[in-house]
């Protein structure tokens, strides 16, 4: 991919305030970091959202965020109040990125931006990635500091001695389906059953790892 070029982010929330205030906080982390934003929103949210900001000026302050508008298919003036979802839930969530250090870096990046905006984090590691990550890491120190982040990690199917460089990658492709897709569906409802944090909301992930959906 060519490094040069800036990535442009296309968000499409439900409709619904519960839903479009924490993708309107990634978005605009996202605007600060340099990405093109298109924030897809509802005409009747944007008919709110004009009434609270000057959005003209908020586009002066981030000339790469951009506004549009679709219709859900409700006149303006219905209530909606019935449909709003628990504004008070905090976003949760996992990240899910191919176990090579050139994408693991820029997505705990990420995540360490979305922790720092009061998100939940849950960040899925290969062993191998944690235990190389632990050597330079203080974890329980990065605990401390971020207290709603946490890493969790499963096999990638190579012993922990065995390099990632070289042909083994074409492997390591082949086994996020045969032996890292059964153990992340565990997890993710593990982490649904879990008492100690809120479910998760939202699985970000590259396209490299796809493959876990099939």
């Amino acid at each position: 991919m060519d490094q040069d070029k800036v990535p442009h982010v296309v968000f499409l929330p439900l409709p619904l305030s519960g839903h479009v205030k924490p993708m309107l906080t990634l978005a605009e982390l996202l605007c600060d970091a340099s990405f093109l934003i298109t924030f897809v929103n509802s005409d009747y949210n944007h008919d709110r959202l004009e009434r609270v900001m000057d959005i003209p000026a908020f586009y002066n302050r981030s000339p790469g965020f951009r506004f549009v508008t679709i219709s859900d298919g409700l006149p303006l003036d219905h209530n909606t109040k019935g449909l709003v979802m628990d504004q008070d839930k905090v976003p949760h969530v996992v990240f899910l990125p191919l176990p090579l250090s050139g994408n693991v870096k820029p997505m705990l990046a990420l995540a360490e931006l979305l922790c720092d905006a009061s998100f939940l984090i849950t960040f899925v590691n290969s062993d191998y990635n944690h235990d190389r990550l632990e050597r330079v890491m203080d974890i329980p120190a990065f605990y401390n500091r971020s207290p709603g982040f946490r890493f969790v990690s499963i096999s990638d199917g190579l012993p922990l001695d065995q390099p990632r460089i070289g042909p083994i990658i074409f492997q390591l492709f082949f086994n996020t389906r045969t032996v890292s897709k059964p153990l992340l569906r565990e997890l993710l409802i593990s982490l649904g059953q879990s008492t100690e944090r809120s479910p998760p909301t939202c699985i970000m992930y590259s396209r490299w790892t796809d493959v876990f959906r099939y």
